[in-house]
């Protein structure tokens, strides 16, 4: 597995997952000092249909933040 940071990376056929997390404190709206991350990867089964519809994927933050991984094929 290899960090995800700029959609440009994935190729046809590659393996794309996020990290799993959640909140320490619901009901705080920021990331910032706020999140605990899992360990835990989720694949991301139609990576073409992901990458059409995620209009966030052009954000490094958002891609830092879900912990994006790529299997390479």
């Amino acid at each position: 597995m290899i960090p995800m940071r700029d959609i440009k990376q994935i190729s046809k056929g590659d393996r794309l997952f996020y990290e799993l997390g959640y909140k320490k404190r619901i009901l705080d709206m920021s990331y910032v000092d706020n999140w605990i991350s899992e360990g835990k990867f989720k694949e991301i089964e139609n990576v073409k249909e992901f990458v059409e519809t995620d209009k966030l994927l052009s954000e490094i933050e958002y891609l830092e933040h879900h912990n994006f991984m790529l299997i390479k094929k």
